[in-house]
């Protein structure tokens, strides 16, 4: 009907100096939005080797392989589907269809899952309320790891099912979630965080003093209720971000970790602090250095800057003190290549648990849809380590659409 109006009248919008060739893409936005769902996906396959053959090696310790005794492995990393429906002004719902299980064995032996599903609605007083599904992910929101890497300590890509809350204000904005964290953090270590239906809470309160200058305060507990194996427990954390030019930035987190079980050792704190760098500043590559520290006990949500596999001690607990220094820089050296470099170095109070890790990768955007990536990886342990020393080739093709 809109197409038919802007035809009809044509010469009048003309004569009003209406830009009528750009009306069509304004239509076609509208009518997407409110014409039903909008529908979207990744797929990103990939192919590995590794030097070692029969050994277990860090890479089929993270289950990257297809087995221990494996070399190689063919493997769907991802597979998602997500839908979009603008409902009305005030109503929009989002949906995310992802694969599950063993994505080694192929895709024949896999699950699906809905990863999320939430409903977004305005509330008055600028309120909004999304309810459902949804995944939490405020280091991310701050910046605080960079593009690539899994390395989140707190609330690190946490899928929890319940309600949150947001309000946003002149200097900041505010947010408070209730629910159930549907995802389990580590399994055979302490505190054995692995119920993944525990009763979640949080919120979160964000400055801006200025457009240098901006520091949040957060709260997350986990409360186990009458859970006598799995503990409570609860994280305090602040971070800030001071930008001394739009292109670079000094970034960092303090988190205070308490376990109420009894496990007095446990409670502990991290922290990590990152100077980031953009191309803009550089103009032949960015600049990510960022310097981390764990107490002994510390339960890390994700794997530390996990490459190709799980970096950090075993599911993401600290048996010492450790000192981690994480390095990457990334180049776009035009609208089809780029490259990356990436360094780990993680010096633990427990020696066999030291490692070194050396990344380079190059990608070439064969069109809009398609883009295909070359990674080398090579991992150095400490001697006293069980797990071999190895290194690992990734050919990785990703597909959006």
């Amino acid at each position: 009907m809109l197409k038919k109006l802007v035809v009809e009248f044509k010469d009048e919008l003309d004569a009003l100096g209406v830009k009528v060739d750009k009306l069509d893409s304004r239509v076609a936005v509208l009518e997407k939005r409110l014409g039903g769902w909008s529908i979207g996906g990744q797929i990103r396959y990939d192919v590995y080797f590794t030097g070692e053959d029969g050994t277990a090696s860090a890479y089929s310790a993270g289950s990257v392989m297809s087995g221990a005794d494996s070399n190689h492995s063919f493997t769907f990393n991802r597979a998602r589907l997500w839908f979009t429906r603008v409902v009305n002004d005030d109503v929009s719902i989002y949906a995310r269809l992802r694969n599950t299980g063993n994505s080694n064995a192929g895709m024949g032996n896999n699950g699906v899952m809905w990863q999320y599903f939430w409903a977004d609605v305005k509330l008055g007083w600028d309120f909004n309320m999304r309810i459902g599904k949804m995944g939490l992910d405020w280091e991310a929101d701050a910046g605080l790891y960079a593009a690539g890497e899994n390395d989140g300590i707190v609330l690190a890509d946490t899928t929890v099912n319940g309600m949150r809350f947001t309000r946003a204000f002149g200097m900041g904005d505010f947010t408070l979630f209730v629910g159930q964290d549907d995802g389990a953090w580590n399994t055979a270590v302490p505190p054995a965080l692995t119920r993944s239906d525990v009763l979640a809470y949080g919120a979160r309160l964000n400055f801006n003093f200025n457009e240098q200058f901006r520091l949040a305060g957060n709260y997350y507990k986990r409360d186990a209720e009458t859970d006598t194996v799995t503990p409570d427990a609860q994280w305090y954390w602040i971070d800030a971000a001071f930008n001394f030019t739009p292109s670079i930035a000094l970034k960092g987190m303090y988190i205070w970790q308490d376990l109420n079980s009894g496990l007095a050792s446990l409670d502990s704190n991290a922290m990590k602090l990152v100077l980031d760098v953009k191309q803009d500043a550089l103009k032949f590559t960015s600049l990510w250095v960022e310097y981390a520290t764990f107490d002994q006990g510390f339960v890390a949500k994700e794997a530390y800057n996990q490459g190709l596999y799980n970096q950090a001690e075993p599911l993401g607990w600290y048996a010492a003190d450790a000192k981690v220094l994480f390095i990457r820089a990334d180049q776009k050296w035009n609208d089809k290549w780029s490259s990356f470099l990436r360094y780990v170095n993680k010096n633990s109070d427990i020696d066999a648990l030291d490692l070194k890790n050396y990344t380079v990768g190059f990608a070439y955007r064969y069109n809009p849809a398609v883009t295909f990536e070359l990674m080398y990886d090579k991992v150095d342990y400490d001697d006293l380590y069980p797990v071999a020393d190895d290194h690992a080739v990734r050919f990785r093709t990703i597909v959006n659409f």
